[in-house]
């Protein structure tokens, strides 16, 4: 998914805001390895990647969705414990690096 020059900027500037546990799990939505860790976190996995409870995590999920707008819901996955479950991906974060990308519209990223 594209997301333009402002939008990101938009982005950097909510995240960088955040706090308590909201940072703690964007953090661990954005090192998320889907790679290694299969779809995105469920609240159970954020659950046992952070060792706080899945109610806590819930409603924080739901703040950081719907009132932050850095992350989405991703795509169902089968949890550990047998039923189906709601991941989460991170839409924004600010690149350690201040070396400037080039999108493919031409627009320079910086983060």
């Amino acid at each position: 998914m594209s997301i333009q020059w402002t939008s990101r900027l938009s982005l950097a500037k909510v995240s960088d805001n955040l706090r308590g546990l909201k940072l703690e799990l964007y953090t661990a939505i954005r090192a998320w390895d889907p790679i290694v860790d299969g779809p995105g976190p469920s609240i159970e996995d954020l659950a046992q990647k952070t060792g706080r409870k899945e109610s806590s995590i819930s409603g924080r999920c739901n703040e950081l969705r719907d009132d932050d707008g850095v992350i989405l819901n991703g795509p169902m996955k089968t949890n550990k414990t047998g039923f189906s479950a709601v991941t989460y991906v991170a839409l924004a974060w600010r690149e350690s690096n201040l070396e400037p990308e080039i999108e493919p519209s031409g627009q320079t990223r910086f983060f």
